[in-house]
């Protein structure tokens, strides 16, 4: 308590991965990741002991979302490339995205992941995260590699955010509050059906189909948007395979 750490029982290979993270981060230990500790007690039980951050400086990306205007939406959006840029550039990935894992500094908007269970770095062992529905899908996708598991999430959250905005700047909603609660409602805007069959949409014949269901539903949003951020969802676009000699 002196230390405002939180504590987290953990199982031996979720300590492996941490103990392996730790290693391979030091010195540049990315400033969007809590610190933490891994404690071995005299019983074999491991424990995550990781930073703690006051409500008065941050807050929850989803209750963040959920009090956004048009103008704040913008910035979550701006907020979620950053996300994704950044851990690609540290080589990390994060196999349980979604808006309450991740928490925003109130004044500087600087982010912070949460739930470090699934943290992955090359070298550990491949995590279960199956995903949440909305997101992965609804039954997951588990042939994403470890290394490529925020990017799908943190794409279908960026259309869900334009899909968003658009209702605000149109008049049929004020906040986000009022178009969906991703604290109690993981689908989100999209169905998780139609995002798991789009990430298998292999030759793309479904992008037009989908562009076409989204804009009879949001008809004020911008077309191109919406197939630009469909596009960024496929297989191809998640993976970079050109990195594994194809």
């Amino acid at each position: 308590k002196g230390k405002r750490k939180g504590a987290k029982k953990i199982n031996n290979k979720i300590a492996s991965n941490l103990r392996i993270i730790l290693e391979t981060l030091q010195p540049n230990w990315p400033d969007f990741l809590p610190s933490y500790e891994v404690v071995q007690t005299s019983t074999n039980d491991y424990f995550l002991l990781m930073d703690h951050y006051e409500k008065e400086e941050y807050i929850r990306l989803d209750k963040l979302i959920e009090s956004s205007d048009s103008s704040d939406l913008t910035k979550v959006i701006e907020l979620l490339i950053n996300i994704e840029k950044r851990i690609d550039e540290c080589r990390i990935s994060h196999g349980d995205i979604s808006p309450t894992n991740i928490m925003v500094h109130k004044d500087t908007f600087d982010f912070k992941l949460l739930d470090l269970n699934t943290l992955y770095v090359q070298g550990c062992f491949p995590h279960d995260e199956s995903g949440h529905k909305g997101m992965y899908g609804q039954d997951g996708l588990p042939c994403i590699p470890s290394i490529y598991a925020h990017k799908f999430p943190l794409r279908s959250l960026r259309l869900s955010m334009e899909l968003m905005k658009s209702m605000i700047d149109h008049g049929q909603a004020k906040k986000g509050i009022d178009c969906f609660s991703p604290s109690a409602d993981e689908e989100y805007i999209l169905e998780s059906g139609k995002l798991r069959d789009y990430f298998f949409d292999y030759d793309g014949k479904r992008l037009d189909e989908h562009t076409d269901e989204l804009k009879s539903k949001f008809p004020d949003v911008d077309e191109n948007t919406i197939r630009k951020q469909l596009s960024s969802l496929s297989i191809t676009e998640i993976y970079n395979l050109d990195s594994w000699g194809y």
